[in-house]
């Protein structure tokens, strides 16, 4: 392995490769005990904006094959977190979160947030709100270094997940 970390350990690349593989881990845990698996997530996310969401919508917005998105749709139809809806004069059925949906995604969230505040919590004195600028810096940089080597992926694909 060191023939292959030679050139990047002990630079400030390894360190984030380091700390970002530590975040990794520590997400993976978190979201093995939540109450919403990331799908689930990812697309109450997406319906948390309280417009109406067709299939198709919700397809193109999270760059998934429609089947994909029936699946999961249907899935979180029948654990009672969505609910479809037909306006009246719309031909499409729009989906909407129920309360029960809003209950869950909303305790996953401040799970997730009371694990963010503990570790921003152990910033020095002052630093958070620094930090978090730059890190939006840092993932924005990352994105796009990734999106121009790989492609694009749209921003609710990539938003964040609790």
């Amino acid at each position: 392995m060191n023939h292959v970390t030679r050139g990047v350990m002990g630079t400030p690349v390894w360190d984030v490769l380091v700390a970002t593989a530590r975040l990794d881990r520590a997400r993976q845990l978190s979201d093995a005990h939540a109450d919403l698996v990331m799908a689930q997530r990812r697309l109450l996310w997406l319906l948390m904006d309280g417009e109406p969401h067709t299939m198709r919508d919700i397809a193109e917005q999270l760059q998934l094959e429609q089947s994909t998105v029936n699946r999961q749709v249907n899935a979180a139809i029948t654990a009672g977190l969505l609910e479809r809806v037909k306006a009246q004069g719309e031909s499409a059925h729009s989906l909407t979160v129920t309360e029960k949906g809003l209950a869950v995604f909303s305790a996953d969230v401040a799970r997730a947030a009371r694990h963010f505040e503990a570790a921003l919590g152990a910033l020095p004195d002052g630093r958070a709100e620094e930090y978090v600028k730059l890190m939006g810096v840092f993932a924005s940089a990352y994105r796009d270094a990734v999106d121009a080597e790989v492609g694009a992926v749209p921003p609710a694909a990539a938003a964040p997940t609790a």
